[in-house]
């Protein structure tokens, strides 16, 4: 989990950098502090898929190749055989795998999402985004 976070956070920053951006540009894309932002590079810090969705959006880039390191390829369909979706454990008890990761153009990113179950007693925190979901 931690190797996959840190190279997002070396695609992120490979980003910035041949974008000629700065951190505070990329921390504002991202709704983040500056030093929350150098976090993420750095793989020290938490990477949602929706501040990833935001950098994907805003500079043209799609979301798989931030998330996976590659670009889709598909126009006219893709198919995602069970388990064999490209993953990342992006924070520990979720798993994301990309049902559509080799298609590009397309308008939704469907991702099926294992989150590990919580001792009853432990703190319920709701992963909140905008845009739309289904679940």
């Amino acid at each position: 989990m931690e190797e996959a976070i840190k190279q997002i956070g070396e695609r992120l920053k490979g980003l910035r950098e041949s974008l000629d951006l700065s951190v505070e540009e990329m921390a504002e894309t991202c709704g983040v502090t500056e030093e929350k932002y150098l976090k993420m590079e750095a793989g020290e810090n938490d990477l949602s898929v929706s501040r990833l969705y935001k950098l994907s959006q805003k500079y043209g880039i799609a979301l798989d190749a931030l998330m996976f390191g590659e670009e889709p390829h598909m126009c006219s369909y893709f198919l995602t055989r069970r388990g064999k979706g490209m993953s990342v454990e992006r924070k520990f008890a979720y798993k994301y795998q990309s049902l559509a990761s080799g298609f590009s153009g397309r308008r939704a990113d469907p991702f099926l999402v294992t989150v590990e179950p919580k001792p009853e007693d432990a703190p319920v925190n709701m992963d909140i985004h905008p845009g739309q979901e289904f679940n």
